[in-house]
């Protein structure tokens, strides 16, 4: 009797330490989790880096996106079927975020170019479905990312693609545009990111990323240097692009972030004061050339590349809406409209024959593309 209730005891045991199906399910949805991190984590490192020599640069970066983002969007649905229950975060942030890829997808139906409107010839950014890709990476990173911990490790990883971007960019810099060139980066003005000005917007990015970092988070000294030392590396490419739309932007969010902490945290933030200060020397290179004339060559490339004006995007946009109103001319169609409303001065410049396929920055060619449902 003594065996038989040992037996017993020692099943019931056994038993109630196997982890239950709940357990098993929380597990799985737990490494679903963490994959799918790691897969965000190494997007943010290795798109801006990305570059093979035969392979179009926008295209290979599109096509990074997008496996990216199918593979966290099954691994999503995987850990949603195991769990049973579809979770829509309570967020009007996502909410008014999930309208505008609904706008562009329509758009695109109405524009009687679905093909080139919808997917382009190469994935090109501006695209319903480009657009689409950016709404769902948004709403998976807001459900991979649960602790500061995990927002911390993005941030490292994202600085530290900033920095071999810069490195590498420097490198070119110093040493002459053959060097480093792999047969098709023979221009001053080549990068690893696409076009002069992106190296401006993403140094831009990385100004603001690195600023409100220093202002808001509490760091180690170690970190602290890491946060300076990106922010002087970003201001110097911003400065030396020579973008003024992104000067600006840098300026504007360095007087929120001052304003903000003075007034509400009773601060002085010095790191934004800089910020800000430098933003307005960069504007004024912009609009007085001989501020730059006296750099040495090599910290002065030439800018080859063109945009329509303000004036003209705005032109392009008044006689769209008249035509589209609602949803514009359709995503990816910029050029199309470009070629029936260009202004007649530009007919009588250099540029008669030069077709833009976006207008002086993408978000003004949102207009065209988008009309007023667009816009909103």
């Amino acid at each position: 009797m003594e065996s038989i209730s040992t037996v017993e005891k020692f099943e019931s045991v056994k038993v109630a330490t196997e982890p239950t199906a709940e357990a098993k399910e929380v597990v799985s949805s737990g490494k679903i989790q963490k994959i799918s991190f790691y897969i965000l984590l190494a997007l943010v490192f290795l798109l801006p880096l990305a570059f093979l020599p035969q392979i179009p640069l926008l295209f290979l970066k599109m096509a990074i996106l997008s496996v990216a983002t199918l593979a966290i969007f099954i691994l999503w649905v995987i850990s949603t079927l195991k769990e049973g229950s579809f979770f829509v975060p309570k967020n009007t942030f996502l909410a008014g975020a999930a309208v505008v890829p609904i706008v562009f997808a329509l758009s695109s139906l109405f524009s009687g170019s679905i093909g080139n409107s919808f997917m382009g010839s190469s994935l090109e950014v501006g695209t319903a479905i480009s657009i689409i890709l950016g709404f769902l990476i948004l709403f998976f990173t807001s459900r991979i990312l649960r602790n500061k911990e995990q927002i911390f490790s993005l941030y490292i990883a994202f600085f530290s693609s900033v920095f071999l971007t810069a490195l590498f960019q420097l490198i070119r810099i110093f040493t002459g545009p053959g060097f480093l060139s792999f047969g098709i980066l023979t221009d001053p003005t080549s990068n690893v990111l696409g076009k002069w000005n992106e190296i401006g917007v993403f140094f831009g990015l990385s100004a603001i990323l690195s600023l409100i970092t220093l202002e808001t988070l509490t760091l180690s000294k170690f970190f602290r240097w890491i946060a300076i030392a990106a922010l002087v590396v970003s201001l110097f490419f911003v400065g030396l692009v020579n973008f003024s739309y992104v000067g600006i932007t840098v300026g504007v969010f360095a007087l929120i972030s001052g304003v903000y902490l003075f007034v509400l945290r009773k601060k002085i933030a010095i790191a934004s004061l800089v910020v800000l200060l430098l933003s307005v020397l960069f504007a004024c290179s912009f609009y007085f050339p001989t501020m730059r004339a006296q750099l040495p060559a090599t910290l002065n490339p030439l800018k080859a590349e063109i945009s329509p004006a303000l004036s003209h995007t705005v032109s392009i946009t008044e006689n769209t809406l008249k035509s589209d109103p609602v949803f514009g001319a359709g995503p990816n169609l910029f050029q199309k409209e470009w070629f029936f409303f260009k202004p007649a001065e530009v007919n009588q410049s250099i540029f008669w024959n030069v077709d833009f396929a976006y207008g002086v920055g993408l978000i003004p060619t949102y207009a065209v593309t988008g009309g007023l449902l667009g816009i909103l």
